[in-house]
């Protein structure tokens, strides 16, 4: 795909963007358990210059000239890194932890314009960022793309089926469960047990109270209820529940570190989480500033 502007479909009515740009936003997905946010990203070089036209319009109007209409700020085709596929505009920016995953995966925010006293210009664009590859942190993580009759797209995650036998499968989860118990001693047999029994499976993730502030982990099943209280054992399972979350393809929220509260896992969904986060890097924990 060297040499000429190679377009791949983002999907979802979110345009174009180049290869290695494309598959950074395809991570993000999975990272966000959502789809990021895009407003646009590639970009003609027709509307690029048409952009440029109307930013230098509404400039001229600030200094002096005659009315134009609000218009963000905007390069000329030669300029735009929309233009080459780097670049995507997204509200994603305005929200913390989805901003740090954005960075984690070689995004910058390039388009940021202040004044002498700190205070954004009419230039300013905090929805814009850019794509650098030396800064993504997981561009070694495989995404492939597939030419659909002319048309390049990210190629649909595969199903587990199709990457492993059962046996694999049935391996994978039960070092799993042995690097939980080595991991922490306050894993108990109990936990263990919910883990591999069949059947359904449910994660809650809650705040405790200030006297045991949490984020506190439980996994119950058909098994009953285990508190998992020690860190090691958060850090598994905030990794776990980011699992749930991608597999049930469900809202996740890293602040009360749940998922939608509670929710079921058949045994299949359970053994494709497990596969899950043995891939995945667990979420780091929010920095807290001790008490001055």
């Amino acid at each position: 795909m060297g040499g000429a502007l190679v377009k791949v479909e983002l999907g979802h009515g979110r345009g174009w963007a180049a290869p290695e740009p494309a598959k950074s936003i395809a991570r993000i997905d999975r990272q966000l358990g959502r789809l990021a946010d895009i407003n646009e990203a590639g970009r003609s070089p027709e509307q690029a210059n048409e952009n440029r036209r109307k930013w230098l319009a509404y400039s001229a109007y600030l200094n002096g000239g005659p009315w134009a209409p609000k218009a963000p700020f905007a390069l000329g085709a030669d300029e735009s890194v929309h233009c080459w596929g780097g670049a995507a505009d997204s509200d994603d920016w305005y929200n913390a932890a989805a901003a740090a995953i954005w960075r984690d995966n070689g995004w910058k925010q390039t388009a940021r314009y202040f004044d002498g006293n700190g205070r954004p210009t009419a230039k300013d664009e905090p929805w814009h960022g850019e794509y650098f590859a030396h800064l993504d942190n997981h561009r070694h993580e495989v995404v492939e793309l597939i030419n659909d009759n002319g048309t390049w797209r990210i190629a649909p995650d595969k199903e587990w089926d199709e990457m492993a036998t059962e046996a694999q499968i049935r391996a994978v989860v039960a070092d799993e469960v042995n690097k939980a118990l080595t991991a922490s001693k306050a894993i108990t047999e109990k936990a263990v047990k919910q883990y591999s029994r069949a059947g359904a499976y449910k994660i809650v993730g809650v705040k405790g109270p200030k006297t045991s502030p949490g984020p506190h982990m439980y996994l119950t099943g058909p098994g009953g209820r285990v508190h998992l209280p020690t860190q090691p054992d958060v850090d598994l399972m905030r990794r776990y529940i980011q699992a749930t979350a991608h597999v049930l393809d469900a809202p996740y929220n890293p602040k009360s570190a749940s998922v939608n509260g509670e929710e079921l896992l058949t045994e299949t969904q359970f053994k494709t989480a497990m596969l899950w986060i043995a891939r995945m890097k667990p979420e780091p924990e929010p920095k807290v500033e001790p008490p001055k």
